[in-house]
């Protein structure tokens, strides 16, 4: 069975954006790859850009700052940070789940994402994931 990309479009439309917009949070970039189901659709709301991307059948979310908005953050690592896991994500072969924990997760923490990728504090909230993400690597691959 072939999957369309553009149903993670859809998808994100109608299951997520209902959710966080009234966060701010609205879809500003989808792009769909020309084999596999490989696609990517982008929100963004005040400072903080959430990427939904589906990659070989897989969902993940990454978060960056608009001020850095190359510097994408894996959702594991942003959930650590927070304190809120060790080792839980954003990601899975179900859509609907993958949305659903997104949705929710913005719902309690998009006031902590906005003061992290704010200008003032992007740039040191930057660096404390970078390190978070090498400490994690070293953890989980050996240094």
């Amino acid at each position: 069975m072939s999957v369309l990309n553009t149903d993670l479009l859809r998808a994100v439309e109608t299951e997520l954006v209902p959710r966080v917009q009234h966060l701010g949070f609205a879809i500003t970039e989808h792009q769909e790859g020309q084999s596999f189901d490989n696609a990517t659709v982008t929100l963004a709301s005040g400072d903080i850009r959430v990427r939904v991307f589906r990659e070989r059948g897989i969902v993940h979310m990454e978060v960056a700052s608009v001020h850095s908005p190359h510097a994408w953050v894996d959702s594991a690592v942003l959930m650590e940070h927070l304190g809120l896991s060790k080792d839980a994500g954003f990601h899975g072969s179900s859509v609907g789940e993958v949305l659903d924990g997104i949705g929710s997760f913005l719902n309690s923490s998009s006031a902590d994402l906005q003061r992290m990728f704010d200008k003032a504090s992007f740039r040191e909230t930057n660096r404390a994931l970078e390190i978070l993400r090498d400490q994690r690597s070293i953890r989980r691959w050996g240094s």
